[in-house]
């Protein structure tokens, strides 16, 4: 009876474990989720709101609803694009040490310096700068993809960027959780964009 206690206590840890590192997978890169995880109090120290100065990217898909309209036309090559991009943007953002915060429509919004704030307030902008340039070559090529070519090369793919530092209330909220910010600072990289 105490084997099948232990056995059902470290099977039902493994599935906590695994629901907790798909949670937190939606918004932070594997190592970041290593990272907290290695904390029994991680959502206390590393996610509960707070106020920090964090570099914020808001970067879209330039003149998508026209390349929606006229030239992709199918809901489903639509989907194609967005979901090819988005996966794609979402990869490079984690490779610059950004968070993935949402996507509204064919925007993606990235974080740089939460959970940890390990580095100063210059250099998250830097990274999200360099992020935004990442993610524009990557754009600019997808029109080179054998699924795009055909629709996409004579157009071309472009995207619309705004980067800014400003203070955020960040972290957990709202029913699901979700890590997010608040501030007016959220409304200058939309509005450079």
């Amino acid at each position: 009876e105490v084997l099948a206690a232990f056995a059902g206590f470290i099977r039902q840890r493994i599935v906590d474990f695994s629901k907790e590192w798909r949670a937190l997978a939606y918004s932070f890169r594997p190592s970041d989720v290593a990272r907290l995880l290695q904390h029994d109090d991680y959502e206390k120290a590393y996610l509960a709101p707070r106020e920090e100065n964090v570099a914020i990217l808001y970067v879209d898909i330039a003149g998508f609803t026209r390349l929606s309209e006229q030239i992709l036309k199918t809901p489903s090559a639509v989907a194609d694009l967005v979901e090819t991009w988005s996966r794609d943007a979402v990869e490079i953002l984690w490779s610059h040490g950004g968070v993935f915060d949402k996507m509204v429509g064919d925007c993606i919004i990235g974080l740089f310096g939460p959970p940890f704030y390990d580095e100063a307030e210059g250099e998250r902008l830097a990274r999200a700068v360099e992020c935004a340039r990442d993610i524009r070559t990557m754009t600019n090529l997808l029109a080179d993809r054998p699924q795009f070519r055909d629709k996409l090369k004579a157009e071309g793919v472009a995207v619309s960027t705004g980067v800014n530092l400003a203070p955020l209330f960040v972290g957990q909220f709202g029913p699901n959780s979700n890590f997010t910010g608040f501030s007016s600072g959220l409304n200058h990289p939309a509005r450079l964009q």
